[in-house]
């Protein structure tokens, strides 16, 4: 079924892209427009209502200004390079739909193999989600911006890059950041949330959903100590937990992992490199 709906995305971009020779073209030349990445567009404000825009299937996020509205459509790591478009239409009586193109760059990440011993670790940076919210509403609020790193460190730079083991035939491309740190270190929220998720392992180690608003959500896996609970709102900074590694090893068992934060970000439904919406401005 995922693969059914990714393929029903792509289509539906490239017929929007065949319809977009007649119309206006608005080609976004934002420094993040490539896949792995968002485009980022502000549009003039035309009425205090949102408007209804679409990307695929998608709603991107809609941010208000006083006098635009600021919109950050995902752009997942299988979109092509290429021109595609957008459906817009200002939300007031009389007000007519039209089509805006927009550019997805290229960006050619690093090919680089990677060894039988680092495929538990890599694939840490790989997953994927069946829902984001196990609330019975949706958050309507606009999210902030940006985003901050919830555990300060040195996080993995290795986001969108493909990952290959000649000697299994397998490849993998990360759609997170990964963070080692110390025992005990707090982790925070990277902005306003709802909490709409948390599963917890039999180890007693969380994967937290946060909403942001308005179709931006982070995933942090790797929490222990959780301090909050489904439904629960929350303030940029708030301490979310900590991190904690395996439990001490005996004489007879391999030494305990560090502990790992695994940091994921999603736009409309696509997941883009954290490191750019830290990077957004307010």
């Amino acid at each position: 079924m995922k693969r059914f709906t990714r393929y029903l995305l792509l289509f539906s971009l490239l017929a929007f892209q065949a319809v977009s020779a007649n119309q206006d073209d608005v080609a976004s030349e934002e420094t993040f427009n490539f896949p792995g990445g968002i485009i980022e567009l502000e549009l003039e404000k035309q009425s205090d209502q949102i408007p209804d825009i679409k990307f695929g299937l998608a709603n991107p996020v809609i941010i208000e200004y006083k006098d635009y509205w600021r919109v950050l459509i995902g752009i997942g790591l299988d979109i092509l390079p290429g021109e595609y478009v957008m459906y817009y239409k200002p939300n007031y009586d009389g007000a007519s739909g039209e089509y805006k193109s927009l550019l997805v760059r290229q960006k050619v990440y690093p090919f680089t193999k990677y060894q039988a011993s680092q495929a538990k670790e890599l694939r840490r940076a790989y997953r994927t989600h069946d829902s984001f919210s196990d609330l019975d509403y949706e958050n309507t609020q606009q999210p902030s911006l940006p985003l901050s790193m919830p555990v300060k460190g040195i996080w993995s730079e290795n986001f969108g890059h493909i990952l290959f083991n000649d000697k299994t035939s397998s490849m993998l491309t990360p759609n997170a950041l990964v963070l080692q740190s110390s025992e005990e270190t707090v982790i925070r929220s990277p902005q306003n949330a709802i909490v709409s998720k948390v599963r917890t392992d039999q180890t007693g180690i969380s994967e937290l959903v946060l909403d942001h608003g308005r179709g931006l959500f982070s995933i942090l896996s790797g929490v222990s100590d959780l301090t909050v609970e489904t439904g629960n709102g929350i303030v940029a900074g708030a301490v979310l937990g900590r991190l904690k590694g395996d439990d001490k090893p005996t004489i007879r068992q391999a030494p305990a992992e560090p502990p790992q934060l695994i940091w994921q970000t999603v736009v409309n439904g696509a997941y883009v490199n954290p490191i750019i919406l830290s990077q957004l401005k307010p």
